[in-house]
């Protein structure tokens, strides 16, 4: 007698899934905030102007009212740069804070185990329909 797979449910796979998906997410979870909380630079952690700065022409208001001086020349070509061109990591009078790519943290959480997933039932749903036209012979 043959042993028969009920290919509908499969619930000890979805459950290993759901368990893999949740150590996933652990684990980006903890990458991210890792590197936020160690002020690194990494692929979902990244140097930004603290929030309120005003720049205007060579100069920098910080959110505390203090205005700094800023090199806004392009080191090669000498061109003066825009704001959103310039390195601000290598602006020493201007202060930076750590900001999370939240795009590419979402992406990393939901949409790579998605796919994976998306991939495995459909390639059971395959296998289950491939092996019922060989049992109707």
């Amino acid at each position: 007698m043959e042993a028969e797979i009920d290919c509908r449910l499969l619930n000890g796979w979805r459950r290993l899934g759901m368990c893999l998906v949740i150590l996933w997410f652990s684990f980006v979870a903890a990458i991210a905030g890792w590197q936020y909380v160690s002020h690194a630079k990494g692929f979902f952690v990244y140097w930004s102007l603290p929030v309120g700065t005003v720049v205007g022409g060579s100069k920098a208001t910080l959110p505390g009212g203090k205005v700094v001086t800023i090199d806004d020349t392009d080191p090669t070509t000498g061109r003066k740069l825009e704001a959103w061109q310039i390195d601000w990591d290598h602006q020493p009078n201007v202060p930076s804070v750590p900001e999370i790519f939240w795009g590419r943290l979402a992406s990393f959480v939901a949409v790579i185990p998605l796919g994976i997933w998306l991939l495995a039932e459909l390639a059971t749903k395959v296998f289950c329909w491939v092996r019922a036209g060989f049992r109707h012979r």
